[in-house]
């Protein structure tokens, strides 16, 4: 296959330096592939006294909002790539300001590259790989405590649509929607934020609910 009919050959290499900061890369757990694995986040252990004063009732309600956040996937392209015509198109970083105007742009984006070595060793055919931004759906929780006067509410939040060892898992923190921790790559369009009805569930116990498992 010559060079002019090989357009990996023709694509840059994965810039691992740049996605340091969001994981390393390492065999997916949900296919045939590398991808970016970020650290899981760590559960917020929440804990009360049993003798404090336990509410009636707790207040639980669903949020969400179109998110930014890279997603990887390299690959063995196979004998597809002979003679395939690529169309990139320029994939921005993390959007700090990402807002719902974004979204269409964002949608139409992915980056190719090569990846030539891996683990420290030289692969004997390089892998291809895509990179995209989203927009994803991003999924908050927020729940009451069971404790009597205690008005500070816990908020968990996760990415829905990708595997799940492609995302940081769940994020958890007490505070308002607004306090979610600093999660490296993640972009949100709060202007796309909508809410659903909240629900109420009974209290058997004070504090807060066991946090969602990661899946």
């Amino acid at each position: 296959m010559t060079a002019s009919r090989d357009p990996q050959s023709q694509l840059p290499e994965l810039p691992l330096e740049e996605l340091e900061s969001i994981g390393p890369l390492e065999r997916s757990d949900h296919g045939p592939f590398l991808t970016i694995k970020p650290p899981r986040a760590e559960a917020l252990l929440t804990s009360a006294p049993m003798t404090v004063p336990t509410r009636a009732s707790r207040m639980v309600q669903v949020h969400f909002a179109w998110v930014s956040y890279p997603i990887v996937v390299c690959y063995d392209p196979g004998p597809f790539v002979d003679g395939l015509q690529i169309a990139t198109e320029p994939l921005d970083g993390p959007r700090p300001g990402l807002s719902g105007d974004d979204l269409p742009e964002l949608a139409g984006q992915v980056r190719h590259h090569r990846l030539s070595t891996w683990a420290g060793q030289k692969l004997p055919r390089p892998l291809w790989c895509t990179t995209r931004q989203g927009p994803w759906h991003g999924k908050f929780v927020e729940q009451e405590s069971c404790t009597a006067g205690d008005n500070v509410h816990m908020f968990e939040f996760t990415i829905e649509g990708v595997d799940p060892d492609q995302t940081p898992g769940v994020v958890s923190w007490l505070g308002s929607i607004g306090d979610i921790p600093v999660v490296s790559g993640l972009s949100i369009a709060w202007g796309t934020l909508v809410s659903k009805n909240p629900t109420w569930e009974p209290c058997r116990e004070p504090g807060y609910p066991k946090p969602i498992s990661p899946a």
